[in-house]
């Protein structure tokens, strides 16, 4: 044998088997007689004669026609190969220890079969076969590969060969017909031997072609001879039985066609032969002629539009014939087909995505240059392919699409036959199937088993995966074990390895237990998939002892693996919410909308599942189209033990022992020292520990943690003992004293000195010993090895005597009470430091000599200095120094002082020193002197002088020069006489020299002034004529730009000048609004000459006004008005503008009305006001309004008003109860239009309302089939009827259907006790609920919950009987939808009495810190949630509070506390019309979005509260003031700015703002304000301001909340912010998001331009399909599109691009059916 894992039992002895005797009398064989034995008969061909064949039109190419046959006297025959020389001998064997072994026998062509040959069975030699092994045959085509990977499998079989040897069987096999050219392969595959023996049998008497063979779990990957093992000539004794077809016809030599040879127009000579089985052959040739439809035309003619759908991959190839009509035309590949895109370019034939939904233009083209072309239009009808396969997961993975498996996944063997006898040897295969983990890699592997039996030694388990590898745990451990059973994790991370596993024998139950490494390392799975099959093969090797198999589990560690979506396709996808994905990747042709609802099924200990979920997928693709729904069964594996994980010992083994300095006394917890821990499930049961305590010494101790462990549903029971130790084992933590110097006596050089002890940071006993010592080293200093500490002057163990000076070493030794000490040295240096006592002079002078110095010896300040050794040296220092070059400030022997020190006092420090360096110091004060004044030597000369010159410029009058022996401390004058108020005069200048002892030298000097240019005309420019555009610009000359505003004289200095004007006012002169005539005066009063006109000049500027800015209107958006008359009803609409010259109230308004917007002028609908009130019928109407200015500017809007029925139907049911009969088929569908009992409406006729069950238009009618009938006999079902008028306005009313089977009970009676409940779910509004947890109680016991569907009701089907029941509500998600400061008017005016809420619902609703009443700190806690401060609800309170209908309400103004649940006791029967209110808290006017078809939640108003804002620096940061731009009367507002910064502050004007009404929150700044009575605001009040810091860019509404208003307390307003003194404080381009979003029948598109510009609207399907395109002129500022829903045509995603100019900003929407 070449490998150990590698059996083979040896020869037979010679002995011979026969497998067939061929006994061959007469013409007989083993079958009895056959008349085709010896067969030398030729085969027959049926028709040779020629054929000709005419194609139709377009066809290219014609088979044989008539096809081509031959038949044979022998019609088929049986046959049989071999490659082995010896077929019926069996004499050796060949197996593989550690798992399955392959053999592979090749037959080349011509082996024997001339005919096509169909193999039925193989006749396959078995050596020894033990315990009935399954054997499996393979057969490939091999392509004339030798890889076996390049293969093709075409067929297989498979059998029980039972318990055997030296024998035969025969294994039927399924596999197509083997044509004579082809080359196969036969794969027989045997299971390991270890338990089944050498199955497959062999001899050595050679063979036709090897026999290979493959063992991966033996490690023989690739194919080797047998021979290498068994020796030459070694094969395997195996035949290939089959049947022969009776004829084969080839082509003959030089003929290159077969015959299903698809042949092109043209004339074949044609030879083929035709062979038996016998190999008789016969030959036929003949003519093939292939003609063209001699009807062909040369024109070519196109359809108008063909549709083409995309196939599976989102492709389609279009062809002639799909584009062709008429005819006939010849072959049609000869034809091009050219598609052009939609910007007229070629794209070939070959149709994808991008085009679907696009019409495009098709050409096709023929040989002789004639072309046609046509339409087609490309469509996607192939719905999203869903594949729902299975997913395995266990209990603690998340179940979302996409998420990854958990980390570890636990599979556990299927244990049929899990009793091992005791009279027999055992072994038996266990099952592991692992499916639906996906992409799953294994990283680890883990086995658990659990085994009972009473001679663990005499077991053997391998696991085997699904790619053949298999790995041998144990075999033979345990020997001489006393002990039964064993019970082991097997990982190959565990620290005991297999010979500890070998070594292990516990004294009691189980023999064998905790975690080893297993015999082969299970890494040999690492990098593989986990799916398949798995196998478990326990072995028992003797007859004397049994057991049984408590449990074999794989643990796998895996990555990749994810709850797949039902595709096998990788995907992309992004949650919309409540179980709806947007999908990549599942779809060819783009994204994919999937959605799934999730059916639960909890599984008992019966199943290795916790639970089963059943996930009904649904999918509409991009184009709409809608997948059929399929269900995606979810397992969840009910973990077992096989994670389980004990913790580990705290014993000095397995981890170190824990410190007594930790733990003490107090035992430590698993929290610190771990408990089992695994990926358990609620069948795991971890019972509290118990501990046993054995104590060692002090605070030192032993700990026997004992853990039980409980698998409720194989109830087993796993204990661990976990030993824990706590030890002291070290001596005291301490802090040694830190090294010190002190000083000696101050009478000796010595030193008695008292260490501190150190300190103790750690330590376990409570009572220590301490030991003290000291060491006194050499002149050194250092401490040596080997010093050896004294404790020779150590008196009381902690007083050291007479230290001398210099370094010392103390040690300290500290013992505890379990005999461990610890040591610490410290050092102490023993100094003199006993400063000498410095005496000396308080004061002196000292005089600077001829040459401006003075020097003084320092000693010389002495007086009786001493030290009580000896003063060594005398110095001193001067405090200051100013001297250049002089005595510095350090310590010297003598002191120099200068000039620059004269007049000063100058403190001196005057030190002594000992020898030890020490010193100390006194203080001199010194005063210098100097008595020599300075001397003048040259007096600065007398002046005349400009009177424009500056006459004190000392540069241009001149300066004394003069001298000191020292220096000159100061040169200086004093003027006497001053110039004229025209600059001309005499001065009288004193010098003044004075030096730094404040000695003085004088002199005189005289300065003359004189005028030498006078002021006149040409020292003035005139300011230059003015033309304004801004109207009430200020025109004063303060507030022009410089060139216009003042006269600018060049010559002041020697001139005294006054400037006036004068003005004249002109209005609507020379083409201008206004005119001024400024008259300027400028005087001269230093040549003025009184009665002339000298010293007096004037000029006349002239200003003009012209303005030709247009007024601007504040909103031309199109608006809704809902009426609720019979199609007609008031509609007040207003228009507003300003002007920058013309008064709001001076503006001239006028406005026409085109009814039906046909372009028709409507009489009596027109008028010259700025606001109006006309009845107009439901429709879309123009209005055009018109704004002119007092300067004949002129400005028009229009937009679009719809009257919108917005009244909803009156729905009118056939009855309140109905019955129906359920048929014999038992199935009965329920149309909705059948419950119809005259609904109406206020506007649509009855023949064209729409009747539904639900809020879908389409759900028109219902199938109800037994299953809804619980008992069998009859079953209440509230049934909702849906009435839709044209304009989407619905309601309903609510049928009990009472479904009965009483015609011939076709549904089963089940005849008992359980009933359905059903209700309502509604606001006060009568407003449907969804998505409320409805809960039926028994008690605090939950029985079953619902979830509202789209109209709010639910049903709580199959309830038991004779119970009592409660049923709550719950919803408490959504906190801020509805809430507003609106909500905080309304509620601070009832809690002022201003205006009392008129319900007990808005009561509730306001009561938001839920304590039953409305206070003021119910407005203090909505405020924060507005503002953005709180994100919950305060104190416990829920968004939603849910009342129970039938219980009125004691005191309605107060209405606390409220029933919250609806009580059945003793149920007997059906229950109905269970209702509750839902309240959403802190939504007091009710302007709550239920659904996303809920586009206006509350009233909107035609008005806006326009605010400007201006910005005032300030020394500290900013201060944005706000101002009203209209007059108004507001109750409130709410608004979001970005742009400011944070904000510091806030302060009042009209509106008392504080810090409650803003937030710095993390969603930016938010504001709220309110007030009880409308506060009203003039134009131009400033309403609050607010502070900040930060730097300020363009301010802006910020969306974060609403941006709203309320000028009432029942409607909204729109807020209009912009800057002080702009028409718009924006100046960019802004696209907005359409709202509402998403939309059911209108959205607004929003934008802001820089100026006005034709703006364009697109919008586009994901395809790029364009739906729909708007154009129109705009002003400048805020504007809006409107889009109908029924303009688009489609639903789902949208995109819209705005355009205008060099602008261009594109957004996504969402549109609902």
């Amino acid at each position: 044998m070449k490998n150990s894992f590698f059996t083979s039992l040896g020869k037979w002895g010679g002995s011979t088997l026969l497998v067939f005797a061929m006994l061959l009398i007469s013409g007989m064989n083993l079958y009895g007689q056959d008349p085709c034995f010896n067969d030398i008969n030729d085969p027959v061909f049926d028709n040779c004669d020629d054929r000709e064949v005419i194609l139709a039109s377009g066809v290219c190419t014609s088979p044989l026609i008539p096809s081509l046959t031959a038949t044979d006297n022998c019609t088929s025959s049986e046959d049989q190969f071999t490659t082995n020389l010896n077929s019926d001998l069996v004499n050796d064997g060949l197996g593989c220890l550690m798992g399955d072994i392959s053999f592979y026998q090749i037959f080349s062509p011509g082996s024997g079969w001339n005919t096509p040959f169909t193999p039925q069975s193989i006749f396959l030699g078995i050596y020894n076969a033990e315990n009935n092994p399954l054997v499996t045959v393979e057969f490939y085509l091999t392509h004339g590969n030798p890889a076996p990977a390049a293969w093709t499998l075409i067929g297989e079989g498979s059998a029980l060969v039972g318990t055997a040897s030296n024998t035969f069987v025969t294994i039927p096999v399924t596999v197509p017909a083997i044509l004579p050219s082809e080359e196969f392969a036969v794969r027989v595959t045997a299971p390991t031997s270890a338990v089944y023996g050498n199955v497959i049998g062999f001899n050595d008497d050679g063979q036709t072609s090897t026999t290979f063979y493959t063992s991966p779990a033996c490690g023989i990957y690739n194919l080797t001879d047998v021979a290498t093992v068994l020796g030459a000539g070694s094969g395997m004794v195996m035949s290939v039985v089959g049947e022969s077809a009776g004829v084969y016809i080839t082509p003959a030599p030089g003929n290159i066609y077969p015959v299903d040879h698809e042949f092109e127009p043209g004339e074949y000579n044609l030879s083929y032969i035709a062979t038996d089985n016998a190999g008789n052959s016969s030959s036929c040739s003949f003519i093939f002629s292939v003609l063209e439809d001699p009807t062909i035309v040369s024109s070519i003619a196109c359809n108008d539009l063909v549709q083409i759908s995309l196939d599976s991959i989102c492709e389609a190839i279009v062809g002639a014939d799909e584009i062709l009509e008429g005819g006939s035309y010849g072959c049609y590949d000869d034809y091009e087909v050219v598609i052009y895109n939609k910007q007229n370019q070629p794209i070939g034939n070959v149709l994808t995505k991008t085009y679907i939904g696009q019409t495009l233009k098709v050409s096709v083209f023929n040989s002789a240059g004639n072309s046609c072309w046509g339409l087609i239009k490309v469509e996607d009808k192939s719905p999203t392919p869903l594949d729902c396969s299975p997913i395995y997961t266990t209990c603690v993975g998340d179940l979302a699409p996409g998420s990854p498996l958990p980390n570890l996944i636990t599979v556990q063997a299927d244990l049929v036959g899990s009793v091992i006898p005791s009279n027999t040897k055992f072994a038996r295969d266990y099952f592991v199937n692992v499916y639906g983990l996906g992409a799953a890699n294994i990283t680890d592997v883990n086995v658990m088993l659990d085994i009972e039996h009473q001679n663990v030694n005499n077991l053997q388990v391998l696991v085997t995966s699904p790619w053949g590898q298999s790995v041998k745990l144990f075999g033979g451990i345990a020997e001489n074990c006393a002990a039964d059973n064993i019970r082991v994790t097997f990982d190959d991370d565990s620290a005991n390895d297999y010979s500890d596993l070998e070594d292990t024998c516990n004294p009691t139950a189980p023999a064998v237990s905790g975690f080893f490494q297993s015999l082969q390392a299970l890494s040999a799975f690492n990098n593989h998939s986990p799916l398949g099959q798995w196998k478990f093969t326990v072995i028992d090797s003797t007859d004397t002892d049994g057991g049984e198999i408590n449990e074999l589990s794989l643990v796998f560690e895996q990555t990749g693996g994810f709850v797949s979506f039902p595709t096998s396709n990788p995907v992309t996808f992004v949650e919309q919410g409540q179980g709806y994905y947007t999908v990549w990747g599942i779809d060819p042709c783009g994204p994919a909308t999937l959605g799934y609802v999730d059916d639960i099924r909890e599984s008992d200990c019966s199943s290795i599942y916790s639970k089963v979920i059943a996930r009904t997928w649904s999918a509409t693709d991009a184009s709409g189209n809608n997948s059929p729904v399929c269900t995606q069964f979810i397992y969840v594996y009910r973990n077992g033990l096989a994670s389980l994980h004990f913790p580990p010992n705290y014993d000095g083994h397995d981890l170190p022992a824990l410190s007594c300095t930790q733990f003490g006394d107090v035992v430590p917890t698993p929290e610190y020292t771990g408990e089992p821990y695994g990926d358990f499930c609620d069948n795991i049961q971890i019972f509290p520990y118990e501990d046993l305590r054995l104590d060692v010494c002090p605070k030192s101790y032993k700990i026997l943690r004992k853990w039980k462990i409980l698998e409720w549903c194989s109830s087993q029971v796993y204990e661990h003992t976990q030993v824990i130790k706590v030890i002291d084992d070290r001596g005291p933590v301490m802090t040694c004293p830190p090294n010190v110097t002190i000083s000696t006596d101050p009478l000796d050089c010595t030193k008695d000195y008292t260490p501190v002890k150190p300190q103790i940071t750690s330590e376990c006993s409570n009572n220590l010993t301490y030991d003290l010592y000291y060491y006194v080293p050499d002149a050194t200093g250092s401490l040596p090895i080997d010093a050896v500490f004294v404790k020779d002057n150590v008196v009381n163990g902690t007083t050291i005597q007479d230290l001398p000076v210099g370094t010392n070493y103390i040690l300290w030794r500290v013992w505890d009470e379990c005999g461990n000490y610890s040591e610490c040295i410290h050092v102490v240096v023993i100094r003199d430091e006993v400063p000498p006592v410095a005496v000396c002079d308080q004061f002196t002078k000292v005089s600077i000599g001829s040459n401006g110095f003075g020097e003084v010896a320092a000693f010389t300040f002495d007086d009786l200095s001493n030290d009580n050794c000896e003063i060594v040296r005398y110095q001193a220092r001067k405090m200051t120094n100013k001297c250049l070059g002089g005595t510095s400030t350090v310590f010297r022997d003598t002191i120099l002082f200068c000039c620059e020190e004269v007049g000063t006092t100058i403190m001196v420090e005057f030190r002594v020193t000992d020898r030890s360096g020490n010193s100390n110091t006194c203080m001199v004060e010194i005063k210098v002197e100097d008595k020599l004044p300075p001397y003048i030597t040259k007096c600065p000369a007398d002046i005349t002088i400009d009177c424009q010159a500056d006459y004190k410029n000392t540069s241009l009058t001149g300066e004394p020069v003069a001298i000191d022996n020292c220096k000159i401390n100061s040169v200086s004058f004093a003027d006497s006489g001053a110039p004229d108020q025209c600059g001309e005069g005499t001065i009288r200048r004193t010098w003044t020299v004075r030096d730094l002892q404040g000695l003085t030298a004088s002199c005189v000097q005289t300065i003359v002034l004189q005028d030498k240019d006078p002021f006149d005309k040409n020292d003035i420019i005139w300011p230059l004529d003015y033309d304004a555009t801004t109207c009430h610009a200020n025109l004063n000359p303060e507030n022009l730009p410089v060139q216009y505003a003042y006269p600018r004289v060049t010559d002041d200095d020697c001139s005294l000048t006054s400037i006036t004007y004068k003005d004249q006012h002109f209005t609507f002169v020379d083409g201008a609004c206004e005119k001024i005539l400024r008259t300027w005066t400028v005087i001269d009063w230093c040549t003025y000459v009184e009665n002339t006109s000298i010293g007096i000049y004037t000029d006349l500027q002239i200003i003009k006004l012209a303005n030709t800015i247009d007024p601007v209107f504040g909103s031309c958006k199109d608006t809704i008005v809902n009426i609720f008359d019979d199609c007609k009803g008031p509609v007040t609409l207003a228009a507003g503008a300003t002007d920058d010259c013309t008064p709001i109230e001076s503006l001239k308004y006028t406005y026409r009305i085109d009814l039906n917007d046909d372009g028709i002028a409507d009489a009596n609908l027109s008028g010259t006001t700025r606001q109006f009130t006309h009845v107009l019928p439901v429709g879309k109407h123009r209005v055009y309004w018109t704004v002119e200015d007092q300067c004949s500017n002129r400005t028009l809007c229009n937009y679009l008003v719809t009257v919108r029925d917005g009244k909803k139907p009156t729905p009118y049911c056939l009855s309140s109860i109905t019955t129906v009969v359920m048929p014999s088929s038992g199935v009965i569908t329920i149309w909705a239009k059948d419950f119809d009992h005259g609904s109406f409406d206020n506007c649509t006729p009855q023949n064209k309302l729409k009747i539904s069950f639900s809020s879908d238009v389409k759900d028109t009618s219902d199938i109800f089939q037994c299953s809804d009938i619980p008992d069998g006999i009859e079953m209440e079902i509230p049934v909702e009827m849906w009435v839709t008028d044209e304009a989407g306005n619905q309601d309903y009313c609510t049928v009990i259907l009472v479904l009965q089977d009483n015609t011939g009970n076709v549904c089963p009676d089940k005849v008992g006790s359980r009933v359905v409940l059903g209700g309502r779910i509604k606001t006060e509004q009568n407003k449907s609920l969804n998505g409320a947890s409805v809960t039926l109680w028994e008690g605090n016991v939950k029985v079953k919950e619902f979830m509202t569907s789209e109209a709010g009701s639910f049903v709580l089907d199959n309830v038991l009987i004779g119970k009592d029941y409660h049923i709550s509500v719950d919803k408490n998600n959504d906190v801020l939808n509805g809430l507003s400061t609106l909500d905080l008017v309304l509620i601070q005016r009832h809690i002022l009495g201003v205006s009392k809420l008129d319900s007990p619902y808005k009561v509730i609703a306001s009561d938001v810190n839920n304590d039953g009443k409305i206070l003021a700190s119910d407005l203090v806690a909505l405020r924060k949630l507005i503002l953005g401060l709180s994100v919950q609800m305060p104190s416990g309170q829920k968004s939603w509070r849910f009342v129970n209908s039938a219980k009125p309400f004691a005191t309605p103004s107060n209405p606390f506390p409220f029933e919250e649940k609806i009580a059945l006791d003793n149920l007997a029967t059906n229950m109905f019309n269970q209702d509750f209110y839902g309240v959403k808290i802190g939504d007091v006017n009710a302007s709550i979005s239920l659904s996303l078809q809920d586009e206006i939640a509350e009233p909107r108003s035609n008005e806006v509260l326009a605010m400007e804002y201006e910005i005032v620096r300030e020394d500290n940061g900013n201060r944005i003031d706000f101002y009203a731009a209209e007059s108004k009367e507001v109750f409130g507002f709410q608004m979001s700015l970005k742009g400011l910064g944070v904000v510091d502050k806030a302060s009042t004007g009209i509106f008392d703002v504080n810090a409650t009404n803003y937030a710095n929150g993390e969603r930016g700044f938010a504001m709220s304000w309110n007030t009880d009575h409308a506060s009203k605001v003039r134009e131009g009040d400033r309403l609050f301001s607010l502070h900040t810091a930060g730097d300020i860019d363009e301010i802006k509404l910020a969306g974060i909340i609403a941006d709203e208003a309320y000028l009432s307390t029942d409607e909204v307003s729109e807020i209009v912010l912009s800057e002080r003194g702009k028409q718009d404080g924006n100046a960019s381009f802004e696209v907005y998001q359409n709202e509402p979003n998403p939309f059911s029948h209108q959205t607004k598109i929003g934008f802001k331009l820089p100026e006005a510009a034709d703006v364009a609207l697109k919008i586009y399907d994901q395809s790029g399909k364009i739906l729909h395109i708007q154009k129109n002129s705009f002003a400048k500022g805020l504007n809006h599109f409107t889009v109908q829903n029924a303009d688009l045509g489609t639903s789902g995603i949208m995109y819209y691009e705005v355009s205008s100019n060099s602008f261009k900003a594109t957004r996504k929407m969402i549109g609902l059916k």
